[in-house]
């Protein structure tokens, strides 16, 4: 079992250092400034995230104490970093993530059929063509995957959750904080373990509905036939049944779905109490000021989305990597002809002299 574990991670941790051989590749046509100014870009929206309920917390103490000229500031600067996360940073990550992205795809569309094109002949008996276009498809589909979990999912999560951690544990008591971590890994497993359940669920329920409609699709195509034979009864019975399958399988996955949303719903129930009643306590006995209470509960309600983000990027970038690494596998065929090759192979010789006689 612990071989096995270790096993794919190493797999895993392979296909990583793959894609991140890809993008250093990817690099040369990208301005130069692009991933510098993705990255600085991810660092300083989280930035803003973990200090706007700061500058809350100060002017919440402002006008608790009066303090005209301290609340008004802190309101001015909580209202420019609030809009500054809401469009300022996005802008900014969107036009340097553009660039980075498709200089990706660039890489790898320029790379994979020039590949293709130097693969021997034997290549292409041994594999359909359609198997061919889809494993292009899903590898390219997958390296977009892995781009985006990593750079738009994982690595913001990770600083968010880490910037709010490291703020929490300098500015409220340790059983408070705790109660964050626990939230933290109780909320993102439970998000996680509903997630693949719910993706399994929708997958089913998309075969079943493919299937319902194939076979009403083909009765109507072939309704001359089925009329010719008094099928209608029988054929209506089926399609009745494919349709009712489908319908049984939706309402399951809404159930699915509702269950989910009442487990995370208590997590958040319990955890988010419990720190507020600590915090509520706190500040009655004065150790604590009202400030500290609203930032408390604005850093909570902030954690949910990025350990969304953090378990859920786990699944896009496993489903990343299974389809990235198909594409590996076709990019690790030896190539009859390789580029920059000054002497031609002796199949290619041999298939040019033939094409001249």
């Amino acid at each position: 079992m612990e071989e096995s574990l270790q096993r794919r991670f190493s797999e895993r941790l392979k296909k990583i250092n793959e894609f991140f051989r890809l993008l250093q590749k990817s690099l040369r046509y990208t301005p130069r400034s692009a991933l510098p100014i993705v990255l600085g870009v991810i660092l300083f929206d989280n930035v803003l995230i973990a200090a706007t309920p700061l500058a809350l917390r100060g002017a919440v103490n402002g006008l608790a104490d009066h303090s005209a000229g301290l609340a008004l500031g802190y309101v001015a600067l909580y209202v420019v970093l609030e809009a500054a996360q809401a469009g300022g940073a996005a802008a900014l990550l969107n036009r340097s993530y553009g660039r980075l992205e498709y200089g990706v795809r660039y890489m790898l569309a320029t790379q994979t059929y020039h590949h293709l094109l130097c693969l021997p002949h034997a290549t292409y008996l041994t594999h359909k063509i359609g198997q061919l276009t889809t494993i292009v498809a899903k590898g390219f589909q997958g390296a977009v995957s892995v781009q985006q979990a990593l750079i738009r999912g994982l690595l913001p999560a990770v600083l968010q959750v880490l910037l709010v951690g490291g703020i929490l544990f300098g500015t409220v008591p340790p059983t408070i904080a705790i109660i964050f971590v626990a939230f933290v890994v109780f909320y993102g497993v439970i998000f996680r373990r509903n997630l693949l359940l719910i993706m399994a669920g929708q997958r089913e329920c998309v075969s079943a509905d493919i299937e319902a409609s194939a076979l009403a699709t083909d009765a109507v195509i072939n309704h001359e036939t089925i009329k010719l034979f008094g099928a209608e009864a029988e054929l209506s019975s089926r399609i009745d049944a494919a349709y009712s399958s489908s319908r049984d399988r939706w309402i399951s996955y809404a159930d699915m779905t509702a269950k989910s949303f009442g487990q995370t719903a208590l997590v958040t129930l319990i955890c988010f109490g419990a720190a507020l009643y600590l915090t509520a306590e706190q500040t009655l006995q004065g150790a604590m000021t009202v400030g500290v209470f609203v930032m408390v509960s604005a850093y909570f309600l902030r954690l949910i989305e990025p350990i969304r983000f953090l378990f859920g990027g786990l699944g896009r970038l496993a489903g990343g990597l299974i389809d990235f690494q198909q594409l590996l596998s076709l990019l690790s065929k030896p190539a009859e002809l390789a580029a920059g090759d000054p002497e031609t192979p002796p199949t290619v010789r041999a298939r040019r002299s033939d094409q001249r006689t």
